[in-house]
C-alpha cells in the first residue's frame, strides 16, 4: 500500500522504540514522527486543509481496506 500511496512508514522496532520513549515522557500528547506532529497540529487549526491534502491517498487506501 506505501507503494501505492506514494508514503512512507518507519520500520516496527524504530516505531516501538519511539512508542515506548514516549511511555516514559511528560508529554501530555506525544506525536511519532515529525510529519505526524506537523500534520495534528495543522488538523487542529484548519481540519478541511488536511483533508484535501490527503484526498487522494484515502481513495487509493480504500480499495486496500477490508469490508
Amino acid at each position: 500500500m506505501k507503494i501505492a500511496t506514494k508514503t512512507t512508514m518507519d520500520e516496527p522496532e524504530l516505531t516501538a522504540a519511539k512508542i515506548l520513549k514516549s511511555i516514559g515522557s511528560a508529554l501530555k500528547e506525544p506525536y511519532l514522527g515529525c510529519p505526524e506532529s506537523l500534520f495534528a497540529r495543522l488538523n487542529g487549526l484548519w481540519p478541511g486543509l488536511i483533508n484535501m491534502g490527503t484526498r487522494s491517498q484515502n481513495r487509493v487506501a480504500r480499495g486496500f481496506a477490508k469490508p
